[in-house]
């Protein structure tokens, strides 16, 4: 709880307004420890201010806040000043705020810098280098540095100032060897390092810092004493352009929800092969009855303005472009089906950018450095805040929706898979769309007083933020990113090991093969070696047999001494008588028998007599060895 003690201070461009009255705008009742100097442009008459935290509150945080004076950073966040709300909503391409516009936007610092360096060295850091071509960091540096020589150095594991930090080395030209060191902080914002090695937040950091009431207690403090609605506060110290940057704002709001309903790309750009689904929900909320309808609606149009920023497409940072869906698609929402005109609707968008405003002002939108929270859970409060004063709620009630919503975001981890503004970046912009709808609704049932202030809220999300380890802070090294690597070696292990199974089976089967052959080739061999033994026993028992038969006729011939042959040349018999025809006999080719002799046998004619046949018969033995 804050209640503002002292005057009010005065600022030269707006009216002096008389000292509020001493009303709480929490109801607790806490002791109160400690005191800040909150933001006054008059500094020789500081305003202070009391906050509701106890002394064991703030013992026991500051043990998990790396030993820094808890109380002195309450201090220091609270008197933290102001920007206009053009450096809050910024018209830019996606997937993110933080690793894509705003690298982008140090290059331009640099060339502006070293217009003549032609070789120049980058150096990224932290989550800027972690999850940094995923967020195509790469790409908008190379973009931003268009015309030079570029060398990319990615350093994960190491952090300067900030968690996005980004060094640029010069290489050539007449200041070579120089550096120049920013940090992109969120939402597209930038800051320097002094070329003295100053930390972030030096002089020459200075910013359009135009607001003089810091936090929402004091604010509202304003809103009770000048009788103004929230948005007027916005009116009376931003420049009179201001409405139309917000007209522009809108616009390019609008038109990002309708490119997204209507795209034609079916999947996202990216290793996930993400689908679009923004489409199929807007079609699919027509067959549902009035009462589901809204949901499925503000999730469309949320899931849309984030599919359209994850394609690289234009979208504002709200507060930055991986949050940019949710208040797009309550405004919208409220326009089309609640009948909204754009003057109340840029109004409405004025009071969420008072409320981010705050929040980047006190806490963080930076991903990187506060987690999800601070970027999805900072969209949703400034969507809660946006819906509850067009459902007609007081200023307290914007803030006590404001609270709400942010409340039920603590703690929430930023774990891009793959490092890609898609899972589940996509889907919980839709789903903390709806729900900013039921913050809006509670906090309107309510008379507007809360347990917690908005502002013990904001600085509870910094506090938890810098609790969080660097894993769940916009690194791809833990929660969903880590099980989602997991769940991929896990694929990939069990792969291998189907496929070393499957190897390991044709193996076998091979092996089996080839065994099954070698034993059919081994028993064909057997086979084939027993038949030519067989045939070679045959072979050596019919030589022997016909061995035998021819020496008992070698006997018999050698004891004949038969004078009628003249020569063993002479086929003819009796020479008086003429040549007779003559016949070999030779044995039947079935005959087992190959030695049997052949026989010379001639047909004796018609004249001759039966009796002398005998004379024509020739021995086998007096055959000469040509006829055979």
């Amino acid at each position: 709880m804050a209640m503002l003690i002292g005057p009010v201070p005065t600022t030269p461009a707006g009216p002096v307004h008389p000292p509020p009255m001493l009303r709480s705008y929490s109801i607790r009742t806490m002791p109160r420890v400690g005191s800040t100097q909150s933001f006054n442009q008059d500094p020789a008459t500081p305003t202070q201010t009391d906050f509701a935290h106890t002394a064991k509150d703030f013992e026991y945080i500051s043990s998990k806040f790396k030993g820094k004076d808890l109380q002195a950073e309450y201090e220091k966040r609270m008197a933290a000043k102001m920007e206009t709300l053009r450096h809050l909503f910024r018209i830019g391409t996606g997937p993110s705020s933080s690793h894509t516009m705003g690298p982008r936007r140090a290059c331009g610092r640099f060339n502006k810098r070293f217009p003549d360096t032609h070789k120049v060295k980058v150096t990224l850091y932290g989550s800027l280098a972690a999850t940094g071509r995923g967020h195509l960091t790469d790409v908008a540096i190379m973009e931003g540095l268009k015309g030079k020589e570029v060398t990319l150095c990615w350093e994960p594991e190491k952090d300067l100032e900030h968690h996005n930090g980004l060094t640029f080395e010069a290489l050539d030209g007449p200041r070579a060897g120089e550096k120049y060191t920013c940090y992109s902080i969120g939402g597209g914002a930038l800051l320097d390092d002094s070329t003295k090695g100053g930390p972030p937040g030096t002089a020459m950091n200075s910013v359009h810092e135009i607001y003089p009431y810091s936090n929402f207690t004091m604010i509202l403090h304003w809103v009770e004493e000048t009788g103004k609605p929230l948005w007027q506060y916005v009116e009376e110290y931003e420049p009179p352009t201001i409405w139309d940057y917000l007209k522009k704002v809108w616009l390019t709001m609008k038109d990002a929800i309708n490119r997204g309903l209507n795209s034609s790309t079916a999947v996202l750009p990216g290793p996930l092969n993400t689908p679009q689904r923004a489409r199929s929900l807007y079609l699919k909320s027509r067959r549902l009855s009035e009462q589901y309808r809204r949901n499925t609606l503000v999730m469309a149009y949320a899931m849309a303005v984030s599919e359209e920023n994850a394609s690289g497409g234009v979208v504002v940072t709200a507060p930055t472009c991986g949050s940019c869906g949710v208040i797009p698609a309550c405004l919208y929402y409220m326009q089309v089906k609640e009948g909204f005109d754009d003057a109340e609707i840029i109004r409405a968008l004025a009071v969420a950018g008072l409320l981010g405003n705050l929040i980047k002002a006190n806490g963080s939108i930076s991903g990187a450095e506060c987690g999800c929270q601070a970027e999805i859970g900072s969209a949703s409060s400034m969507a809660a805040g946006a819906v509850t004063m067009l459902m007609g709620g007081s200023p307290y009630q914007v803030g006590h929706a404001a609270s709400i919503a942010m409340e039920h975001c603590l703690g929430l981890t930023c774990d891009p898979c793959e490092g890609l503004v898609q899972i589940p970046c996509i889907e919980r912009n839709g789903f903390y769309a709806t729900q900013a709808f039921v913050a809006a609704e509670i906090a309107i049932l309510e008379d507007g007083r809360c347990p917690i202030s908005f502002d013990e809220v904001i600085f509870t999300m910094y506090l938890t933020g810098k609790a969080l380890r660097e894993e769940y802070r916009e690194t791809s090294k833990g929660g969903l990113a880590f099980t989602f690597q997991l769940d991929e070696q896990e694929d990939e292990v069990k792969q291998k090991k189907a496929v070393r199974q499957e190897v390991q089976r044709s193996l076998d089967e091979r092996e089996l093969i080839a065994t099954k052959r070698r034993q059919i080739m081994e028993k064909a061999m057997e086979r084939k070696a027993k038949k030519k033994m067989q045939r070679h026993k045959q072979s050596e028992m019919s030589c022997e047999s016909n061995l035998s038969k021819l020496s008992s006729l070698s006997t018999d011939d050698d004891d004949d001494d038969d004078d009628d042959y003249a020569d063993e040349d002479d086929y003819f018999i009796g020479p008086d008588k003429g040549p007779m025809p003559s016949t070999i006999i030779a044995p039947s080719s079935s005959s087992s028998d190959v030695s049997a002799p052949l026989r010379l046998t001639t047909t004796p004619p018609q004249h001759y007599n039966a009796s002398s046949f005998d004379n024509y018969f020739i021995p086998p033995a007096s055959i000469p060895p040509t006829a055979y």
